[in-house]
Formats: C-alpha cells, sequence, structure tokens
C-alpha cells in the first residue's frame, strides 16, 4: 500500500458515506448541522427522527391516467373496484419510467406505496403478452421478485393474491396471471411428509379475497382460505369449498402454484423468491429446468427493500447478480428490465448499481421533480457510476 494514511481517509469517508446513507434525511441533517465542530454523526448511535414530507397527489383522477398511460383495461378496472381513485405524483412517474423500459430504482418512505408503483406496469406487460402475443399458452417466468427474507415474502404475497384475484377474476383460464412462491420452505410435491399441514399452517392468517359481509354465504364464514390436496397438487381454495365454483360470486384461486415441482413443471408468470435460493439452483449444474425459470425466462428482475442488500449480505447478492448476467449474455439474452424500491436512503441509486449491475437508473422519488429528466453518467455495466434523474 503506497499511502496508508490517505487510504484510510477514503474508507473513513466511504463509512461516513455508508452510514449517512442508511440513516437518511435525518442523518444527513444532523451531518450537515456537525459540519463545523468537532464532533461527527459516525459517532452518534441515534436514533435520529425524521418529518416526512406529505406526498404530492396527482391532479388525475386513477381512471383518467390508466387511459393516458394506455393500461389494460383489466387492470383499470379491477384496482378501481379494489378502491383506487388516485395515485401519488411519485406512483405515476415510477409507472412511467417503467412502462418506458428504464432500470428504475424507487424511493419512498415506508407505506407510501412503492410495491404498486412497480407492480402495475409489471401487470400490464404480463396481460399484453398473454392477451395479444399469442402467449395464451406461454408457461415462461415473466418478472421474478426478490425479498431480502421469507417473511417479507409471504406478506407480499397476501397483497398479490388480492390484486391478481380482482384482475383474474375478469379473464379466461388460460390468461389469468400466476403466482408462486419458491423457496427453501416451499413443498417439492404432493407427496412431500408435512407439506399439506405446513401450507395450511402458513395460509392460516390470509383473508379470502373474494369475502364480501354483505353476501348471504359470507355470513356465517371466517373470511379465510385453505389448501386442498387434489391428488395431483395444491389447490387454494376458499374457507367454504362450494364459494369455489358459486357462480357469480365464485372465488377461483388456482393461479397460485404452491409446489417446487408446480411451478417448475407448470411455470409462473410471478415469482417470488430469495437471493439464496437463486444461488443453490444455480450451483447445481444439471437442473435445466430450475436454470430456465430463475435465470434465462424473466423480463422483469425486482429487489424489494434494495436500502437493506448492505454488507455481506449486498456483496453476496452483487456477485450473484454477476453469474445471472453472464450466463444471459453468453446466450444473448439482454432484455433483463432492473427495478428496486428502497426507503429514504441517501446512496438507493449508487447501492442498486451495486446490487443489480444496473447502468443506467432513473431515480423516481417522493419529492417532485424540477425537471422531468437530468442529464445521465454511464458506464460499463457493474460500474460505480451514479445517475441522477426525475
Amino acid at each position: 500500500m503506497k499511502d496508508p494514511v490517505a487510504r484510510a481517509e477514503q474508507m473513513q469517508n466511504a463509512y461516513r458515506d455508508y452510514f449517512i446513507g442508511r440513516g437518511g434525511r435525518a442523518a444527513r441533517s444532523v451531518a450537515n448541522r456537525l459540519a463545523d465542530s468537532e464532533n461527527d454523526v459516525t459517532g452518534m448511535r441515534g436514533p435520529y427522527l425524521q418529518a416526512l414530507d406529505i406526498p404530492n397527489w396527482s391532479d388525475r383522477s386513477w381512471d383518467d391516467f390508466a387511459r393516458s398511460a394506455r393500461l389494460e383495461p383489466h387492470i383499470r378496472r379491477a384496482f378501481s373496484e379494489i378502491g383506487f381513485e388516485r395515485l401519488y405524483d411519485f406512483q405515476e412517474r415510477s409507472i412511467e419510467a417503467i412502462l418506458d423500459g428504464d432500470d428504475t430504482v424507487i424511493t419512498a418512505a415506508t407505506g407510501r406505496g412503492k410495491t404498486e408503483a412497480w407492480l402495475i406496469p409489471i401487470l400490464n406487460r404480463i396481460l399484453e403478452a398473454k392477451r395479444y402475443e399469442g402467449t395464451g399458452e406461454d408457461t415462461t417466468v415473466k418478472a421474478t421478485l426478490i425479498y431480502p427474507t421469507k417473511a417479507l415474502a409471504q406478506d407480499q404475497l397476501k397483497r398479490l393474491i388480492q390484486y391478481l384475484y380482482q384482475i383474474n377474476s375478469q379473464l379466461k383460464s388460460k390468461q389469468r396471471i400466476t403466482v408462486g412462491i419458491y423457496d427453501g420452505d416451499t413443498p417439492r410435491n404432493v407427496s412431500e411428509s408435512g407439506s399439506e399441514g405446513y401450507l395450511n399452517a402458513t395460509f392460516r392468517h390470509f383473508e379470502c379475497p373474494g369475502y364480501n359481509p354483505d353476501l348471504e354465504k359470507c355470513q356465517d364464514c371466517g373470511g379465510g382460505v385453505r389448501v386442498r390436496n387434489t391428488g395431483a397438487r395444491f389447490k387454494l381454495i376458499p374457507e367454504k369449498a362450494a364459494c369455489e365454483d358459486d357462480e357469480p360470486h365464485d372465488v377461483p384461486l388456482d393461479f397460485l402454484k404452491l409446489t417446487k415441482y408446480d411451478i417448475l413443471e407448470n411455470g409462473v408468470d410471478i415469482l417470488l423468491t430469495n437471493p439464496d435460493t437463486i444461488n443453490y439452483r444455480l450451483t447445481n449444474v444439471n437442473a435445466e429446468d430450475e436454470h430456465e425459470r430463475f435465470i434465462y425466462e424473466p423480463e422483469f428482475l425486482v429487489f424489494d427493500e434494495v436500502h437493506t442488500y448492505d454488507g455481506l449480505f449486498g456483496s453476496y447478492t452483487s456477485t450473484l447478480m454477476k453469474r445471472v448476467q453472464s450466463l444471459r449474455e453468453r446466450r444473448d439474452i439482454d432484455d433483463l428490465q432492473l427495478i428496486a424500491s428502497s426507503a429514504t436512503v441517501e446512496n438507493d441509486v449508487e447501492l442498486f448499481q451495486k446490487v443489480s449491475g444496473a447502468v443506467d437508473v432513473t431515480r423516481v422519488s417522493e419529492s417532485p421533480p424540477r425537471t422531468r429528466r437530468r442529464s445521465a453518467v454511464t458506464g460499463s455495466r457493474g460500474a460505480d457510476v451514479p445517475r441522477t434523474v426525475c
């Protein structure tokens, strides 16, 4: 090492940037106030208090925006029935950026609707493929959603089931959007010992998406769901089995795949998983079907809560993504769109680039954009080149 003092200062500055980035606006505010003093924010443990800005509502109604963005009518109607009246401004900008094909990081406070901001354009793309591109029989994975923990994936699945039920109830069986979780806890098949009990325990607190207290059939129902073993596969059904085919208020939930075999053999449009599972699939060089589902098929790769991908976990995931990108490049598959959601941290773009390998990143935040876009700095894939837009 030629200059250990300079190197030590670089390390100190890097840690300070990381520390402030993790602390968000509150940590930055404290750091700025201490800039001219002898104290440093990195010596303080916190907690930091942060006053959150009220996000800007869009000037347009949900219906007007959905029509102007040319979203699928099924998506427009489904979210209207769920109760969407108006989106936040940042949600509209996120949807537009993703529809334009941009690699995008969405930064907003917890509970502000980041999931809907990236989910709506992905659902739109899947429906377009199924309805207009002759892929009604297509079983490939369209989007892989990567979560840092299994618990977070399960929690997200609850919301996905509610949304997909509203959309799929308008579609023919072959056009319905399918979803499944593939991780270390997912049963291999129906014959695996204890698998039915595990699944019923997992879905014990899930709500039936078709539950309606105004319907007579729902008066004496707990509003839950359960798992049925059909012999060939596990199937999620309403708490009252008769509700599954009860026209016109039937509740079909067969769009959810519950075993690894079902996911690999029959495919899903949306796959929920985690970095460890993807890495484990890669180590099995003879599992071509697993490689297809996890590596080569997806058009979208979403990192939820990307601000948690720091330290060793972030380095691990970054190395994994380099392997994934390398394998896709060998097949000349370069159409993977990278998306991330993040809490309000300062280094979200840089972190997303390092973890995912994205180069040109559109950043969408809750703050109103001063200009639609600003200049971009580009480099080779994986380079540490931040870009600030929106």
